[in-house]
């Protein structure tokens, strides 16, 4: 098979029985690197790596984040590195064995989720039924629904290429590997995890902000407006 190698690793296990002998138990560990084969255990320099990129706070890695933050947002959401790494990081990637963004994307969409209910009762209304001019009807809407969901924080981070490194699974439902595989429940936590990560170190007017100036008036009308078909990782 091309581009397949085999590493044998040694291990060993002692045991002490009722009569004090000691008892060695000795197996061999066959790490697949390469092409996945199956009943053999993957090489962990591959659980560590995601399209040749290995996993790390390296300044490669964080350099597309970083430069998204002082370019476009002009340095106003600086974060530590150690938080950078998290938020590229999904739940998939290396078993859950790295510190990842699901946390954060869940604080994240918390706050996403009270602006658009405040967006929307903010709106200019005539309805009889509107109660101190906020029209309470509006939650619930398309619209309001919309500002929320999956599709449009995908489309955030895919827009702003803040995915250009993203360590996460790679392989489909089917098992086989596509770099171009993109699932709104993925990758919508590249946008959830950079809100959550400014309201931690930001507090929750600033990250209040970035979800009305970024996410609602710079990303909405774009998708909405747009007319083109579902990818196959809609």
């Amino acid at each position: 098979m091309s581009g397949f190698t085999l590493r044998f690793v040694g291990r060993s296990q002692i045991k002490h029985n009722t009569s004090g002998i000691q008892v060695i138990n000795k197996r061999s560990v066959v790490f697949a690197k390469g092409p996945r084969v199956k009943g053999a255990l993957r090489d962990p320099e591959d659980i560590l790596t995601v399209n040749g990129i290995r996993y790390g706070s390296s300044e490669d890695n964080l350099k597309p984040l970083k430069t998204f933050l002082q370019t476009k947002l002009k340095g106003k959401y600086e974060l530590p590195d150690k938080l950078l790494l998290q938020i590229i990081t999904h739940k998939s990637f290396a078993h859950g064995t790295q510190p990842y963004n699901a946390r954060l994307s869940y604080f994240g969409k918390e706050l996403i989720q009270l602006s658009a209910a405040k967006y929307a009762l903010s709106q200019p209304t005539d309805n009889e039924f509107a109660i101190n001019n906020l029209n309470f009807d509006s939650l619930g809407s398309f619209t309001q629904s919309f500002m929320k969901s999956e599709k449009l924080l995908k489309e955030y981070a895919v827009l702003n290429n803040l995915d250009t490194v993203f360590f996460r699974r790679l392989a489909l439902p089917s098992g086989r590997e596509d770099a171009d595989y993109k699932p709104r429940s993925i990758w919508s936590t590249l946008t959830a995890s950079l809100v959550g990560a400014i309201a931690t170190q930001h507090g929750k007017k600033a990250a209040e902000e970035f979800i009305q100036q970024e996410i609602f008036a710079g990303t909405l009308d774009q998708v909405i407006k747009s007319k083109s078909t579902p990818s196959k990782s809609d």
